[in-house]
């Protein structure tokens, strides 16, 4: 189990900043269906311990308090990402088809409440993309988001070409991942 949840091709610091996909799930769901439940709270531990070990862009990282990257912002973000793991984990069924469903509910499950930090609303496609766009900037409070947003919503205002072939792009590329 150890050297499963070791090798398993899911990196959860990569599904924390959103740039995994739907389907790099199916890697640590299919390790869950192999191993059992048991394999989900290991895998769970050896990420905190990965994470906690993190220098957070710093040499010295570690202080009387603990490591600096681990801070209450960064701690709400990895319950959020392990609560949707273990959603998950806890319901996954005998059906293929079903538990194809759940993965993508899980992820979809963290990416709106990453996206209730740095959003009113949370609707469409592009706002989809664009919480993405603020996982990967670590945008943890609704000014980070509406900066991200806006910047976003700039690059594209002049060429409105362009950003209709964004949006194509995005909702291509959305649903060619599922």
């Amino acid at each position: 189990m150890i050297k499963a949840c070791v090798n398993v091709g899911f990196d959860f610091n990569s599904f924390l900043e959103s740039e995994d996909l739907p389907a790099n799930l199916n890697c640590l769901r299919a390790l869950i269906e192999e191993e059992g439940d048991r394999t989900c709270g290991f895998f769970c531990f050896h990420g905190f311990a990965r994470f906690c070990a993190g220098p957070g862009g710093s040499h010295r990282h570690f202080v009387n308090q603990g490591p600096l990257f681990l801070n209450d912002a960064q701690y709400r973000n990895y319950k959020r990402g392990i609560d949707s793991i273990r959603y998950l984990a806890d319901n996954l069924s005998d059906s293929h088809a079903r538990n194809s469903e759940l993965v993508l509910q899980s992820y979809d499950s963290y990416l709106q409440r990453r996206g209730a930090l740095v959003f009113t609303t949370f609707v469409s496609r592009v706002e989809r993309a664009i919480v993405r766009l603020a996982c990967l900037c670590r945008a943890f409070d609704f000014n980070s988001g509406k900066r991200v947003k806006l910047t976003f919503e700039k690059l594209f205002s002049s060429y409105c070409f362009e950003y209709e072939f964004v949006n194509f792009f995005l909702e291509y590329k959305l649903e060619s991942s599922r």
